[in-house]
């Protein structure tokens, strides 16, 4: 078992930070999406489709 991680400690190294990265970018876009910012930190006016799309023109539910 132990000859087999140190052949391969590379591959797992390089595996586990790619893992590690993924998880840290799911968090931030979890994190995020609770504060209700748009994806890439910005909101509407960032947007190409800011004109035309329709998530732009909903008006607020303050009927809740």
């Amino acid at each position: 078992m132990l000859e087999l991680l140190g052949a391969n400690i590379a591959t797992l190294l390089v595996a586990a930070l790619v893992a590690g990265v993924l998880a840290l970018i799911i968090f931030k876009l979890a994190r995020e999406k609770k504060r209700g910012a748009a994806s890439g930190g910005s909101a509407c006016s960032g947007c190409p489709y800011a004109g035309s799309c329709c998530a732009c023109h909903k008006k607020p539910d303050r009927d809740r």
